[in-house]
Parts: structure tokens; C-alpha cells; sequence
């Protein structure tokens, strides 16, 4: 009986006013939720929306205690004066309110909840503070803020008057005491120095859970961007903090290995790229300038302390002697060593350079570190050096030297060495300051347009006390080869060229290191025939024939950039030939489709008027068929259609045999009229717009122009067809203009012509191919597209259209493959997606 009284009583006490009842994080009462001791007043509407607007503040509230905490005790009451100066039941109702904040607020919440529950002069509203952190806690949100503990002198507070309530009368403040400091628990540095980056990986323990930090990951690039990256997490678990960054950091270097570090080297490493975004003139990373009084409080500034002051000292010193070496990849083979110090070198990043020379080397026992990095700085702002390609680094087989014996290799030499040779290029402006710089070579030769200056360096590796290979000397390869006699050189032409033939005869079906390994021979050997070639040329200028055998090295080694200089210093010493501009405007251009392909459109650019401009002046030396069908095939590459009509119509005229030059002609009549055309200013009659240029025609108009081109192009087709009915593409344009016609059943002929004619065409059995999907016949499409496929595995379109084939017959799997094809070779295509949510819906509905 005893315990259903107990049990009624219970029940009627809970629905007396006043009873406690909880809340939600807007200070409204929730059902269903009762809870032992402080009981939480009733609110009004007044005092909901105070609980509201509190609530509202969390973030901004939080970020000013951790901004007050450092500044002692009394400062962070002050900052909860908005709080605490509110009712007391205002006051209760915020407090229960924090225990509910989920979500990214929820580590803010617990923040106050903290504050609160060590501060507040209510002892109610601390007991209920201190309940709102505990089911914080269990939601894995942790307050990080240290609260300095409160000084109270002896004798000054009874337990009586401690024990009375705050709301009556709030005792005086306490001393302020200062916070006890953040402490740097994780410090690391990834080992890929070598690249020009470094990324820092930072935590510290801001409260007194050791298990949680406030973590940082600084990406460093000193290259360029000195502080490239910068985030800063809210307080986690140490180890997810550790497991996130390191994922992070092998997205962009996935072998890449963190070492621990101490708080002077992450101090030191964040101080060097800052002084490279000074040098550049380049701000740092929006996120870390945003942090940056953090960062220095934490990391730059040095502690009014001893053994702060001898740990930065002795990390200076370290560094003066072995700099960044601790975070260089370990066991880089001898060629990674020289291209990386290549790389280092051009890009400006001289602390690397500096790292890589051994303990031994001439320019070390010359120079300090930071003596080193500032003079190359100088030098680097007025000689700007950019732009570097590395064509071969390589173990030297003969040194240019006439002291090298014949039959010599390079290798491993006495004591462990390798010999190490390097073909380079950059551009670089004149600075007097270089002859000061004993590691800037000779060039061979150098282009007057670009400024590029091409490099042969030999250089002598040796492992350092860790087992590590470091730079011990270094040799101007291309100044060495100036001492030889014009014989010897010529010698060593022959020899390499020899060489270069033998190396290119790969047998068929060798395996693929094979073929890489003899690749690499062959351009090897051209490399050093080049140079020969240039020290060659030095002593017989006038001797037009060894000219004309270097550009054939120049181009047999794909680098028409150093073709393009040998032809320009050449129209110095033989002006007035034709010939000469014609083959110049041929290296520009191929330069041009380089930088297209590498996706360098700029450049491309610069190099196709370049192009243009030594055409052009071929054809004013000497007006030919030839010249200016190639004027013509530039300014197509440029979009200047209507111009490269008149140029292949003049041609014609100087020679109306020339099947192919009619063939050229077709295809440029229908670009003109494609909406691409940078010659096209003129306003059709009748239409409305005054704007004038392409897209400003009716569309009636646009269709007549259409016609109007395409029946010129069938028409200077079938002339080259009488003249060379053999001319390679020639039905495929055929086809392809009777489809701008819309006669298809004439295009598919033609097509067919195509590929009886030329079984390896890829393009031609593309297009048959689309001519039977355009009409519905999948299975007479798909033998064409699987063959063109074949024949050109990375051509995206190809492969789009066989993938949409073979959903058409339901073959999933096939299509399926295709599609991973297409997205291995061109990620993010909408049309895969678009083929993807098709085959999805036709497997559904199957």
C-alpha cells in the first residue's frame, strides 16, 4: 500500500505548476521527459523567446570565451555577462537548452555548457550547465576550454556563505589567473620535400581531455605559394583528427610518410614558406590569414621561456647544417636526385637545391645555407628562369671531355659513385648576376623569340652518411664539348646518331620495358648529337649542311621548339630563302599543336602567330602552291577561315592540279559557314540585328549558306577525286558533306567507300557506323563502331556511341565496360552519366 501511495504522490507532484519539464533547445516544454533535482521553472512567451535568441548565439558566444580565456578567469565571466545578467529562469531554460544542440553547433554548446557549469553565480543554473555537458559528452561533443582555477584567499568565504544563493547576493569576482596554455600534443611533417611541398600535420589539447585536440593541416609549397593550404578542425578524438589528416595529405601524395617533428622544426618549416609568399609578393592562404593570431600565439611567437628560446636555436643550427634532408623521400635513386635538384633549381626553391648538394661540394663549403638561398633569389628576380623541360636524365656513358676514354661507361664508379648526365631546357632573360653562380651552365644554343636556353650537365653522386645520394660535383657537359677539335666532334656525331638508329630498331612484340628502355637510348643519343651539333656549328658557322643535319636531330627527337632556334640563328647567317621561312612557320607550328595538346591554349596561341608571321613571309619571298596552301592550314588552326579560302583558292590558281589542295579547300568552305569563323563581320540583309557577326542571319538565311558551302565543298571534292581518286580521306569527306546536305543515304555510300578503300580507317567506320544508328539498323552500326574502337581505343566519341549500341541490343555488361572506359580516359562527361541513367532504365523496364 505503502508503495502505490508513494507512486500517486509521485504522479500528482509531477502535474503541480512549477514541476520540471524539459525542453527543447528553443525553451519550449517537451512531453515524456522528466528528470531528477533542478526543476525548470514555467516560461512565457517573453521568456521563450529570450531562451531562443540565446540559443541563436551559441557559435559567436563560444568563439568569445575561447578568445577571453587566455586573458585570465574574470575575463571569460565577463563574456557570459549576456547570460548571466538574464533571469534566473531565462537562465535555466538556456542552460537545459544547451544539452540538446546537435550538429556542428554541438561543440560550441558544450563550450558554454563548460563555462557555465564552473561559472555561473546561480548554482541551479550551473548544476543544470554541467547536465547539458554531460549529454553533450555522450554525443561525442567535448569542451576543449581550459578555466583557470578560482583563487580564494583563506579565511575569505564561509561554507555558509558559498552555500547561499547567488540570486541574492553574487560575491565578489575572483583575481583574474591565466588559462593554462594550449598544449601541442601532434607534430608532423610529410616526407615529400622533394616535390616543393610539405604538408604539417598540428594538434593541441586545449582542455583536459588528452583524447580530444584542436588540429591543424598547413600545406606548405615552396615553389611559389609559400602557405598554399590551410584547415583548421573543431575539437575530435585524437586519433580521427590523426586518421583524417593522413588521408587527406595521400590524396595528393598517396606513398607519402609523416614524420614526428618537434615544435621549433613545424615553427621553422611554416616561417620558410611565409618568407617565399614575401619573395613572391603572394599572399598566403585565405584560411590560414583568417587564423593567422591563432597560429602565432601557438606556433610563431616564442614563449618568454629558456627552454623555448634554446629549442628554436638549436633548431636553426640543425637546420644551417642539414636543412629539409629529414623530409626528403628516402632512397632516391641517383636520377631523382638530379632531376629533383633540376626542378628545385628553376622553380626558385633553392633551399632543396642547397639540400641535395653533398657535405663535400664545392658551393657548400663556399656558401651557407641562407648565403645560398639569397644570392640565387637575386638572381632569380631579374633573370626570371621558368618554364623548365627535362628531357632526359640518364647514367653517362661518355663525358664530353676529349679526356674520356673511348668505350668508357658510366655507372657505378670507384668508391660507389654514379655519373649522372641531364638534358634541360628553360627560359631564362640575361643577368649579369649568373657569373657569380658556378652551377649555371653553358648553354649550347638559345632562342632570340622565346629565351629558352638549352643544357647538357653531368653530374657525380655519392651517398652521405645515412646511405642517401647526394650531389658531390657538377660538369658543364655543353662548355666541355667546345674544347673537342671539329673532327672529334663530328666523330661523336656520327657515333650517337649510329647510336640513336640502332637503339630504334625494336624487335616486334618486345616487351614494353624493352621498348621504354631503347626509347630511351635512341633520344639519349640524339640529345648528346645535338649539343655536338651546336659545338659543331661554334667553330664552322658558314657550313649550311650541318645545320640542316641538326634540325633533323632536332625534330627525329620530337623537340621542334629547338628546331625553330637552329632555324632562326640560321636566317641570322643566311637571310633572303624562302625556304628558310617556310620550314621556320613549319617548327612554329608544330610547337603550337604541343602546347594544344598539353593544354597550354595560350601558348598555343602565341606559337600560331608566330607560325603565321613565317609563313607569311615565305609566300612574300616566294609565292607557291606550297606556301601558300601551308599559310592556309595555319590560319585554319587559328579560325581564321575566310582568309585561308582566298589563300587555297590562290594556290589553285597557281596550280589547279593539286587534288589535295582541293580536298583542304572542301573542308575549309564548310567550316566557314560552321559559326566558328573569326572572319565573319558581315550582316546578312534582312535581319533585325545591328550587331553584325556570326549568329546575327535568320535561320532561313543561315540554312542557304550552309547549302551554298556545302555544294562548293562536294564540288572541289569530286575535282580532287578525278585528279587522285586515291587521296587518303577522301570519301569520308565525301560522306561527311552529304550529311551537312542531308542526303544520308548518299553519305552512307560514301562512308562504305571509305572503308573498302581503307580498312584502317577509324574514322570512316565511325561514321558508318552513326549513319546506321541515325537509322535505327543497331545491328549493321555495331561491327563498324567496335572496329573503330579497335583502331582508335582513346577516342572518346568512339566509344560513347559503341556504348550506346550496345544498349540498344541490351548487352549491359559490354556497355557497362564501355562507359568505365570513357570515364577512365575523360572523368565527369554528363553524357556517361546521361548513358548510364539510360541503361538503368532500359535494364528496369527489360
Amino acid at each position: 500500500m505503502a508503495k502505490h501511495e508513494k507512486r500517486g504522490t509521485g504522479s500528482r507532484r509531477e502535474r503541480q505548476p512549477g514541476a520540471h519539464q524539459a525542453r527543447d533547445s528553443r525553451g519550449n516544454a517537451r512531453r515524456g521527459d522528466t528528470r531528477r533535482g533542478t526543476e525548470l521553472p514555467a516560461l512565457d512567451q517573453a521568456g521563450q523567446d529570450a531562451v531562443a535568441a540565446l540559443l541563436d548565439g551559441v557559435g559567436a558566444l563560444a568563439e568569445h570565451l575561447r578568445a577571453a580565456a587566455p586573458a585570465g578567469r574574470e575575463q571569460v565571466v565577463a563574456a557570459l555577462e549576456p547570460v548571466v545578467a538574464s533571469p534566473v529562469a531565462v537562465q535555466l531554460g538556456y542552460a537545459d537548452g544547451l544539452g540538446t544542440v546537435r550538429g556542428p553547433l554541438a561543440t560550441a554548446a558544450a563550450e558554454v555548457a563548460n563555462a557555465l557549469g564552473e561559472l555561473a553565480p546561480d548554482r541551479d543554473v550551473a548544476h543544470m550547465a554541467r547536465r547539458a555537458r554531460h549529454r553533450l559528452r555522450s554525443r561525442d561533443a567535448v569542451p576543449t576550454l581550459a578555466l583557470a582555477p578560482q583563487v580564494v584567499p583563506i579565511g575569505s568565504a564561509t561554507a555558509e556563505t558559498r552555500a547561499a544563493p547567488a540570486r541574492e547576493a553574487m560575491p565578489a569576482r575572483p583575481p583574474a589567473v591565466p588559462a593554462p596554455a594550449p598544449k601541442l600534443v601532434e607534430a608532423h611533417a610529410s616526407r615529400t620535400r622533394e616535390t616543393g611541398e610539405v604538408s604539417l600535420v598540428l594538434a593541441w589539447q586545449e582542455g583536459e581531455e588528452p583524447a580530444y585536440v584542436r588540429g591543424c593541416v598547413i600545406d606548405l609549397n615552396f615553389w611559389e605559394a609559400g602557405v598554399k593550404g590551410f584547415a583548421l578542425t573543431e575539437p575530435r578524438r585524437r586519433t580521427r583528427f590523426l586518421e583524417d589528416a593522413t588521408t587527406t595529405i595521400h590524396r595528393e601524395h598517396p606513398e607519402a610518410e609523416l614524420v614526428a617533428i618537434t615544435w621549433a622544426t613545424a615553427r621553422r618549416l611554416l616561417l620558410a614558406a611565409l618568407d617565399v609568399n614575401a619573395w613572391r609578393g603572394i599572399e598566403s592562404a585565405a584560411d590560414y590569414r583568417r587564423h593567422q593570431g591563432l597560429v602565432s600565439a601557438r606556433l610563431l611567437d616564442i614563449p618568454d621561456d629558456e627552454d623555448a628560446r634554446a629549442a628554436v636555436a638549436a633548431e636553426d643550427a640543425s637546420a644551417a647544417r642539414a636543412g629539409d634532408r629529414a623530409f626528403f623521400t628516402p632512397d632516391l635513386d641517383p636520377d631523382e636526385v638530379v632531376g629533383n635538384w633540376l626542378g628545385a633549381w628553376t622553380f626558385g626553391d633553392y633551399g632543396a637545391a642547397y639540400d641535395l648538394l653533398a657535405d663535400d661540394h664545392p658551393t657548400r663549403r663556399a656558401q651557407t645555407r641562407d648565403e645560398y638561398i639569397a644570392q640565387r633569389r637575386q638572381w632569380a628576380d631579374e633573370a626570371r628562369p621558368a618554364s623548365m623541360r627535362l628531357t632526359l636524365v640518364r647514367e653517362q656513358a661518355q663525358r664530353a671531355s676529349a679526356l674520356w676514354l673511348p668505350g668508357a661507361t658510366g655507372g657505378v664508379a670507384p668508391g660507389g659513385r654514379r655519373e649522372i648526365e641531364a638534358f634541360w631546357s628553360i627560359t631564362l632573360r640575361e643577368s649579369p648576376l649568373g657569373g657569380a653562380m658556378e652551377e649555371l651552365p653553358m648553354a649550347s644554343i638559345s632562342s632570340a623569340v622565346t629565351g629558352r636556353h638549352w643544357y647538357w650537365t653531368g653530374h657525380t653522386l655519392e651517398r652521405d652518411r645515412s646511405g642517401a645520394w647526394r650531389i658531390a660535383r657538377d660538369r658543364d657537359e655543353s662548355a666541355a664539348s667546345q674544347a673537342l677539335t671539329p673532327e672529334e666532334l663530328q666523330k661523336r656525331i656520327d657515333e650517337a646518331r649510329a647510336s640513336a638508329e640502332r637503339a630504334a630498331e625494336i624487335p616486334a612484340n618486345a616487351p614494353e620495358d624493352v621498348v621504354e628502355d631503347r626509347l630511351r637510348q635512341a633520344v639519349g643519343s640524339l640529345a648528346s648529337a645535338l649539343h655536338y651539333d651546336d659545338a659543331l656549328l661554334a667553330k664552322l658557322p658558314l657550313d649550311e649542311t650541318i645545320y640542316r643535319a641538326a634540325f633533323g636531330d632536332a625534330m627525329a627527337v620530337g623537340n621542334p621548339e629547338r628546331a625553330a632556334a637552329l632555324l632562326e640563328r640560321m636566317r641570322g647567317r643566311f637571310p633572303g630563302q624562302a625556304r628558310l621561312a617556310f620550314d621556320l612557320g613549319a617548327a612554329y607550328f608544330m610547337v603550337a599543336r604541343q602546347m594544344g595538346h598539353q593544354g597550354n591554349h595560350l601558348a598555343e596561341r602565341t606559337w600560331l602567330e608566330r607560325a603565321v608571321g613565317a609563313m607569311t613571309e615565305a609566300v612574300e619571298e616566294e609565292r607557291t602552291p606550297d606556301h601558300l596552301q601551308a599559310l592556309a592550314e595555319v590560319l585554319v588552326q587559328q579560325g581564321h577561315f575566310t582568309q585561308a579560302v582566298t589563300r587555297l583558292r590562290e594556290a589553285l590558281e597557281l596550280d589547279p592540279g593539286r587534288a589535295a589542295t582541293h580536298a583542304e579547300l572542301a573542308d575549309v568552305l564548310i567550316h566557314e559557314v560552321g559559326g566558328e569563323n573569326l572572319d565573319d563581320t558581315e550582316v546578312p540583309a534582312g535581319t533585325a540585328s545591328t550587331g553584325g557577326g556570326p549568329g546575327t542571319a535568320t535561320t532561313a538565311e543561315r540554312e542557304a549558306r550552309v547549302r551554298e558551302a556545302a555544294s562548293g565543298a562536294l564540288a572541289e571534292l569530286r575535282e580532287a577525286a578525278r585528279l587522285d581518286n586515291n587521296l587518303p580521306g577522301l570519301y569520308t569527306r565525301i560522306g561527311a558533306v552529304y550529311e551537312v546536305l542531308h542526303q544520308h543515304d548518299d553519305a552512307r555510300i560514301a562512308f562504305e567507300e571509305a572503308v573498302r578503300r581503307d580498312p584502317t580507317n577509324a574514322e570512316a567506320h565511325y561514321a558508318l557506323g552513326t549513319q546506321y544508328l541515325h537509322v535505327r539498323a543497331i545491328a549493321q552500326a555495331l561491327p563498324h563502331l567496335e572496329e573503330a574502337a579497335r583502331i582508335a581505343p582513346l577516342a572518346v566519341p568512339i566509344r560513347l556511341s559503341l556504348a550506346g549500341a550496345y544498349a540498344a541490343l541490351e548487352r549491359w555488361r559490354e556497355a557497362e565496360r564501355e562507359l568505365d572506359g570513357v570515364d577512365d580516359l575523360q572523368p565527369g562527361l554528363p553524357q556517361v552519366s546521361e548513358l548510364r541513367a539510360l541503361v538503368a532504365r532500359l535494364k528496369k523496364r527489360g
